[in-house]
């Protein structure tokens, strides 16, 4: 079974990988001749995993502009990056093409089924870590869970099944009828940890350890569970604190990406996390005004 991956980041790469050693035909889409060379340069994929093995895979790489069909795509692209992808792309999508959104944030996936209704899109949400040492070579970090499920309306559930391998040893996948409450979830929680690691210039593990940091996720999370229960979207049975807590204790060690996007001076997802956050808040009428200052903190931080 052939599958396009579309974003040769961290988790597009570790995807790639676990996909091929499940025996599939994989193609990574790369963004121009530059990172084809230096593809090429690096022959193929590096993975190392958590015990520090390494081994080596070899996707096939492709130009957005061939003219070879794509039938089933994982786009894992920055979330602002995927209008330019799917444009890139567009005239070698299929009708009735498979479309995986596997991304941080939210906004982008009513975007994706609006333009292409001819499409079966799905959204997917991973606590997978991994992260790249240069490019092509992905490193492990945290094996977790991706739960996908069905974002256009008349797709079928059951339909998903059949487009993976049975048996993927590196990667644990579950279907969702509700993939709204799982992207909302990791949405709620990336709110509070990315933009305050990135601004306080910590690790993640900080804010759970730091009194006066653990006040300011308090204020953050109060703020995202009020936005949540004006529009009827349930987060988790307890508190969004607690999880957010957990979360940054269990990746302690770990710089958030917009921390290190802010490092970087690179461009951030803060406008599909906190800033999605902010513009259902404006829907509603209600004030969030410590989301609104960590998305103009960022903004500054980066022009700084």
């Amino acid at each position: 079974m052939q599958w396009h991956i579309l974003g040769a980041g961290a988790i597009g790469c570790l995807w790639a990988h676990c996909l091929i050693k499940a025996k599939q035909d994989v193609r990574i889409i790369l963004r121009n001749e530059a990172h084809l060379h230096t593809y090429k340069a690096t022959s193929g994929l590096h993975y190392t995993d958590m015990d520090a093995r390494k081994s080596h895979s070899f996707p096939q790489a492709e130009l957005p502009n061939d003219a070879a069909p794509i039938t089933r795509l994982f786009i894992t692209t920055k979330a602002f990056s995927t209008q330019d992808a799917i444009d890139s792309i567009r005239h070698r999508l299929v009708d009735n093409a498979h479309i995986v959104l596997l991304q941080n944030g939210m906004g982008q996936h009513e975007q994706v089924c609006n333009q292409l209704p001819h499409c079966h899109v799905w959204g997917a949400s991973s606590t997978d870590g991994a992260y790249l040492t240069s490019p092509f070579h992905v490193t492990r970090a945290g094996k977790g869970e991706t739960i996908i499920g069905l974002l256009s309306q008349y797709n079928r559930l059951s339909d998903f099944p059949l487009l993976l391998p049975e048996k993927m040893d590196d990667l644990t996948v579950h279907l969702t009828q509700n993939i709204s409450l799982h992207l909302w979830r990791k949405l709620a929680i990336n709110a509070a940890i990315n933009p305050l690691t990135a601004l306080l210039d910590c690790r993640n593990g900080a804010l759970s350890s730091v009194p006066a940091y653990r006040q300011k996720v308090s204020i953050i999370c109060k703020e995202i569970e009020a936005i949540a229960e004006s529009l009827h979207q349930p987060l988790f049975e307890d508190s969004l604190e607690k999880h957010v807590f957990s979360v940054a204790e269990l990746t302690a060690n770990n710089f958030s990406s917009m921390h290190q996007d802010v490092t970087h001076k690179r461009k951030t997802e803060i406008d599909y996390i906190n800033g999605f956050i902010q513009a259902q808040s404006a829907l509603k009428g209600l004030d969030t005004p410590f989301n609104k200052q960590l998305i103009t903190s960022i903004q500054a931080k980066l022009h700084s």
